[in-house]
């Protein structure tokens, strides 16, 4: 799409490393201050309890780092002038990017569901195993290779 822009390669790889790095000193810092608590008599374990207030900062550096993938897309699209305006544009082009902006919308409205619903909710740390997980997982889902 941006007939391989090496500078721009190299600005996305050093994003997402710093996305990536970040996501994990924040979660890992989450993480340390989790205290065990006992679940009920009838499931066997513990869960994290002691949630910080700020956990919701977790999805700030994907929030980020998606926003930018969409917006390449979407300025990209405009460069073209919506889709086919002239015969040089590729069918192909035109489908890799109307599927990038549906892609990157749908990722992006995802991470900020996410994103909304820990800042606008004070989970406990039961609470937090389970929301957490779920919302991981639906982050990561859209990383996934297509077979």
């Amino acid at each position: 799409m941006y007939e391989c822009n090496k500078r721009l390669l190299a600005a996305l790889i050093s994003c997402f490393a710093v996305e990536i790095a970040s996501e994990m000193v924040i979660d890992g810092y989450i993480a340390s201050k989790f205290r065990p608590a006992d679940l009920p008599e009838i499931l066997p374990g513990c869960i994290p309890d002691h949630v910080v207030s700020w956990a919701w900062a977790y999805w700030v550096p994907m929030l980020v780092f998606e926003s930018g993938l969409f917006l390449l897309a979407i300025f990209r699209l405009l460069q073209l002038g919506f889709y086919k305006c002239d015969k040089r544009t590729s069918n192909l082009l035109v489908v890799l990017l109307r599927d990038s902006v549906m892609y990157f919308g749908g990722v992006l409205a995802v991470i900020l569901a996410n994103f909304v619903a820990w800042k606008a909710s004070r989970v406990s740390g039961r609470v937090y195993a389970v929301k957490h997980s779920a919302d991981v997982l639906s982050s990561n889902y859209g990383r996934l290779p297509r077979l």
